[in-house]
């Protein structure tokens, strides 16, 4: 327990000092008018799919890294298939899930209102993502570390808060993406592979969100076939 605490004090510091690093934003897409979770979904399967295309570039990966433990990784990465999901969990961030994520660490840290404000937007999935690759080893989070993908966006029309969302796959990895706002009338986007464990990784997940009760939405794969096809 007291090693997760570390963990996610290190991983947390890791999102504040990276979280402000993304693209210029796109312009505002054509699914504006579809469905805040359908355009959500299509973009994470795209970058998920942008991910798996950086895992079997060789050029990229010698670039980043020397590390045969890591480039082992990064080549089972690229075996996945991952244009279509089995299953996507819909997660909407708790407007509290800055002090609900210091509840786990070991220290009581103590922030002010208008600082709370500023950095939940900065805590997303790959925090929690980190938290659970961690528990595979060190070359585990360094591999998904260089396969992480972000993108922005002009803020669709609907926006209603910060999302989480979970790609699982069949394969030895899945993915989670996440959309924060970032500006205004900007959402930044962030996805990273994550190993897929023994259970279910929404419920591993679930542990690092401090006792939080987030609204859900699961897409089974027959929703998920119809959407994207």
């Amino acid at each position: 327990m007291k090693k997760m605490k570390k963990t996610a004090v290190c991983m947390m510091a890791c999102a504040l000092l990276l979280g402000g690093c993304a693209k210029q934003p796109q312009a505002k897409p054509e699914e504006n008018a579809m469905d805040i979770n359908e355009f959500m979904i299509k973009e994470g399967v795209k970058m998920t799919c942008e991910m798996d295309e950086l895992a079997g570039s060789q050029e990229y990966i010698k670039m980043m890294t020397a590390s045969e433990a890591v480039n082992q990784i990064v080549a089972r990465m690229a075996e996945g298939e991952y244009e279509q999901p089995d299953h996507v969990y819909v997660i909407q961030m708790p407007d509290d899930i800055l002090l609900k994520t210091l509840e786990i660490t070991e220290d009581q840290i103590d922030v002010s209102k208008p600082v709370a404000d500023k950095l939940k937007n900065k805590i997303n999935g790959s925090v929690f993502a980190n938290m659970l690759n961690a528990g595979y080893g060190s070359d585990m989070i360094a591999a998904g570390a260089i396969m992480n993908w972000g993108e922005s966006y002009i803020q669709p029309e609907g926006w209603n808060g910060n999302f989480v969302l979970i790609f699982e796959y069949g394969g030895e990895f899945s993915s989670v993406v996440s959309f924060n706002q970032t500006g205004d009338q900007v959402i930044s986007a962030s996805s990273l592979f994550i190993k897929n464990g023994e259970g279910q990784l929404f419920q591993a997940f679930q542990q690092y969100l401090g006792g939080s009760e987030p609204e859900v939405e699961e897409f089974s794969k027959s929703q998920l076939e119809e959407m994207l096809k």
